[in-house]
């Protein structure tokens, strides 16, 4: 059974094929459609520093999408799903961080991640850091999302 998931305030839908249902869902036919809150899933933590170039950023390379530089936004700023601009979300563990950047990759997903508790699947939502260095005990697991504000 596919299985698509509305993200209250993302746009836009994630579809897998056998994924877990979550939220408030519709069976029709061979899809099932779903909708659930920001904070009903985990966040998937990576990090980038745009001052790096490349993959890091669309040029020109020292400001966030919203026109921040990039040394501000250090520990603070993050890049989120499109519809989420302006939002704070608050991690835990990790922090809070207001969204100021988008990027490619950064979505809400289904599929196998390993925590520290071991792999699991479960839907998620890619949020990419804004950070300074290479030493975050935190990135590349799934955190709680403790809140989601406006």
């Amino acid at each position: 059974m596919n299985v698509c998931l509305f993200v209250v305030g993302i746009i836009g839908v994630a579809c897998h094929q056998d994924a877990q249902p979550i939220g408030e869902c519709i069976d029709h036919g061979m899809t099932t459609y779903c909708e659930a809150d920001i904070t009903d899933l985990r966040g998937y933590m990576s990090w980038y520093d745009g001052m790096l170039g490349g993959v890091n950023c669309v040029e020109p390379c020292e400001f966030l999408g919203d026109g921040t530089p990039v040394p501000e936004s250090y520990g603070k700023m993050m890049a989120c799903p499109l519809g989420l601009y302006g939002r704070f979300f608050t991690f835990e563990g990790v922090g809070t961080f207001q969204c100021r950047d988008h990027g490619g990759d950064i979505v809400v997903r289904y599929g196998r991640r390993y925590t520290r508790d071991g792999f699991v699947n479960e839907w998620h939502i890619v949020f990419d850091l804004s950070m300074q260095g290479d030493n975050f005990p935190y990135a590349y697991d799934l955190v709680r999302i403790i809140s989601a504000t406006p």
